[in-house]
């Protein structure tokens, strides 16, 4: 297996399945307003799965670890 190929896995389907789940939320109140009609939890999300792409694409640019 290839290092940070399951976190990054992790990281983008959490963040996925949280942004998704965002949209059936009631928005918290005293939340600002942002743009897209955006939720704090999506704008945390976006991170999430950026970091997640990134991991998954540097593990694939490496050769495997054998055990």
């Amino acid at each position: 297996m290839k290092p940070g190929y399951v976190t990054g896995l992790f990281l983008v389907g959490y963040g996925v399945c949280r942004a998704l789940l965002e949209n059936v939320r009631e928005p918290d109140y005293g939340m600002p307003d942002f743009p897209l009609g955006l939720t704090m939890g999506m704008m945390l999300s976006i991170p999430m799965i950026l970091v997640g792409l990134w991991l998954i694409w540097r593990a694939r640019s490496r050769p495997p670890v054998v055990a």
